[in-house]
């Protein structure tokens, strides 16, 4: 702690690096399963951030879903052409490298209209929004989030009746 008379007091807190597995146990799991469910969908998790990829697709698993991992729109393209079982939702950031998730949105539900769509971003919705990235009322979820608030949202998306599209339909 560093105090200053007039010019405040500084507290610096060290706290001791955690594991991806560490970070995602962070809610118990009986706890979330009670508070969000499971489910046995298939959902393609499209995440330029390798660690956040990686912990959102263990949490998803552990809760009964088949999840397939993307770096970025192209190979998530490429996954859902060799992918033998049908999509049921993509979980995808909304600003990536090379093709937005908004843009890679559209591309797939050329092909496949009943697909959900959850984007996340570290932005707000608001701001998303207001810069025409993505249409309002569509299903978003904010990051951080914590994994709880993911399953929930996700089984909410998942329960809502078949789209014809999820990109401009309000939620």
């Amino acid at each position: 702690m560093e105090s200053s008379p007039g010019r405040g007091t500084t507290f610096i807190i060290d706290f001791p690096s955690a594991s991806i597995e560490a970070v995602a146990s962070v809610v118990p799991p009986a706890a979330v399963h009670a508070a969000a469910g499971t489910g046995t969908e298939t959902i393609l998790v499209v995440e330029d951030q390798r660690e956040l990829r990686d912990v959102v697709g263990q949490m998803l698993r552990r809760h009964g879903y088949t999840v397939i991992e993307a770096g970025d729109g192209q190979a998530a393209l490429a996954l859902l052409q060799t992918h033998a079982a049908p999509v049921q939702l993509l979980l995808t950031d909304v600003i990536m490298p090379q093709m937005s998730g908004r843009q890679l949105a559209d591309i797939i539900t050329r092909d496949h209209r009943s697909i959900r769509i959850l984007y996340m971003s570290g932005y707000t919705d608001d701001a998303i929004v207001r810069h025409g990235i993505l249409n309002p009322g569509i299903a978003f979820i904010h990051k951080p989030f914590m994994p709880d608030q993911l399953l929930a949202r996700v089984r909410e998306v998942l329960d809502r009746p078949a789209p014809d599209s999820d990109l401009g339909q309000p939620r």
